[in-house]
């Protein structure tokens, strides 16, 4: 019995321990996934640098520099690929995970009609409920090394190369 015991804690333990993925843009600037084709912008960006962290639209990447804009267009960064760790990328608000938490709870809810079969029903409801809701929330954000770099260059708004005059107005990224 206790050995019982044990396993639904680990179990809860574990449910309560996963978590959806966190996305610290702006709101306004990542788009929903129908916008996605007419969305002008490159995908949020958070890159890791050997000091710190920078988030904002992904503008490009060249041979020396990932190009960042911050703070609604206010400030362009070029972080040189030197000092990236690793970047993470978000290619559309993950819309569908209020849904999926609605539906798991009133499928649970539901077991209440089976009697003392929700004993079995309602765990099996959060066992499927629960990881597509994390599912859900992981779908459009993408991470790569610093190896990778360049296989994230078709999120950005310049895909093709960053044009020489932004280039140029662009602040080197140090703290």
């Amino acid at each position: 019995m206790q050995d019982r015991n044990l396993k639904i804690l680990i179990f809860f333990i574990l449910i309560f321990c996963a978590s959806c993925a966190s996305i610290e843009g702006s709101r306004e600037l990542i788009p929903y996934p129908q916008e996605v084709p007419e969305n002008p912008r490159g995908c949020w960006i958070e890159l890791e640098t050997k000091v710190d962290k920078i988030s904002g639209e992904f503008i490009g990447l060249s041979e020396e520099n990932v190009y960042v804009e911050v703070q609604f267009g206010k400030k362009l960064y070029a972080v040189p690929r030197d000092e990236v760790k690793k970047a993470r990328i978000v290619v559309f608000y993950p819309d569908g995970t209020g849904y999926l938490g609605l539906w798991t709870l009133l499928g649970v809810l539901s077991t209440l009609s089976h009697g003392w079969g929700l004993i079995l029903s309602a765990p099996i409801w959060l066992l499927f409920g629960i990881p597509s809701m994390i599912g859900r929330s992981y779908e459009p954000v993408f991470s790569y090394s610093k190896k990778e770099l360049d296989k994230m260059s078709i999120y950005a708004r310049y895909p093709q190369g960053v044009p020489m005059e932004i280039r140029q107005k662009a602040t080197r990224f140090t703290r």
